[in-house]
């Protein structure tokens, strides 16, 4: 398996876990519901990774040809994952701005940043955590 497709892997599926994790854990301490079906939590994680998976496949795309050229060029690593960080970043942005428009709404309005918030967030993280061998 080529390294920028495992390193993309990698940092999509962390993200999306993550970022899952950081939206859960965001609406049960602002939003507690006092009647939640506690025990039926996995599965709304698990059903919450999927959909984001799914709406994020074009995101990975993006990030795993931005990563593929990067690493074929001569560049440090260090800057190969500042670009890749911020190239993915603006992806996610963008997809949550087309998601906001979808709805008539600004990509700014609390709900719609949250969740770009909980998604972008972890991506920079897992990108500085997961090794990226360059040339």
């Amino acid at each position: 398996m080529p390294v920028a497709l495992s390193f993309t892997i990698k940092v999509w599926l962390t993200s999306i876990v993550l970022g899952t994790l950081a939206l859960w854990s965001t609406m049960i301490i602002f939003s507690p519901a006092e009647d939640a079906p506690w025990g039926e939590m996995p599965l709304f994680l698990l059903l919450t990774i999927v959909i984001a998976a799914l709406i994020s496949f074009p995101t990975s795309l993006v990030f795993f040809l931005s990563t593929y050229l990067l690493k074929s060029k001569n560049v440090t690593p260090v800057l190969a994952k500042i670009a890749v960080s911020l190239i993915a970043i603006t992806a996610c942005f963008i997809t949550f701005l087309l998601i906001a428009r979808s709805d008539h709404n600004s990509v700014f309005d609390r709900g719609y940043f949250t969740l770009l918030l909980c998604y972008s967030s972890p991506i920079p993280i897992c990108v500085w955590f997961y090794k990226l061998k360059t040339p």
